[in-house]
């Protein structure tokens, strides 16, 4: 684990233990979703899925609406990511239900994203679509960049999931652009990541190379799972040539 990582899980950490001190449930919710965050995007699933049962379980006591959506919305890219699809469905449908009561747009647009993206996994594009342009409508009305490249990243993968790939391209390095102004080198080398996959699905190789380095370039500081997968692959297309 990259030591960013430790001391985010070391801060988000005492502050759950200081919340719990103090009866600040709501803190204590909100440390626990954060580190199961950092657990999940380090790879740690078992780690994360406690944090966000843990999260939710306080939230849903307590009240504490806004933290049970978020909790669920944890549980639900938790379980996309291990490809429990239709759970992560009924966990992100929730976490819109909470977020459309509550009238929170950028809460509402962030579920909406997360349920795209399952439904891109399982398949179903024209449902998935209408929901990203959703998306796309609420982050501009709230001026959310972040959750802008969320969105052009699945709406990139839903574009080549249908054959499309220089639009699946374009679309992607539109959300890599964001990521590298706002500085988040994960997100940033994830998307370059599937930018490289595009093109050597499509036999070009030298592009895919030099993209999946880039990505390796970003990734590898932040010692994140997908660092040896690019290694193998770039090894296996160098091999290949």
């Amino acid at each position: 684990m990259d030591h960013d990582s430790i001391r985010a899980l070391d801060a988000f950490g005492s502050a759950a233990r200081a919340s719990a001190r103090d009866g600040s449930v709501r803190t204590r919710a909100y440390a626990l979703h954060c580190s199961g965050v950092t657990h999940l995007e380090q790879g740690r699933l078992t780690e994360a899925q406690d944090c966000f049962r843990t999260a939710l379980t306080l939230a849903s006591a307590s009240g504490f609406r806004r933290g049970e959506a978020q909790s669920e919305r944890g549980l639900g890219l938790l379980c996309t990511t291990t490809g429990e699809l239709d759970q992560a469905q009924r966990h992100l449908s929730r976490a819109l239900e909470i977020a459309q009561e509550l009238g929170e747009p950028c809460g509402e647009a962030n579920a909406l994203q997360m349920l795209a993206d399952v439904l891109v996994r399982q398949r179903k594009p024209a449902q998935a679509r209408p929901l990203l342009h959703q998306c796309l409508r609420i982050y501009d009305q709230i001026g959310e960049p972040f959750g802008r490249a969320l969105t052009l990243h699945t709406l990139g993968e839903l574009l080549q999931s249908e054959g499309r790939s220089a639009h699946a391209v374009d679309t992607l390095l539109k959300a890599a652009q964001i990521w590298a102004e706002l500085g988040t080198p994960l997100r940033h080398g994830r998307t370059l990541r599937a930018v490289g996959d595009i093109h050597a699905a499509a036999g070009d190789l030298t592009e895919a190379r030099v993209t999946w380095e880039r990505a390796l370039e970003l990734l590898t500081p932040l010692a994140t799972p997908e660092v040896e997968q690019l290694r193998v692959r770039l090894v296996g297309h160098t091999l290949a040539d």
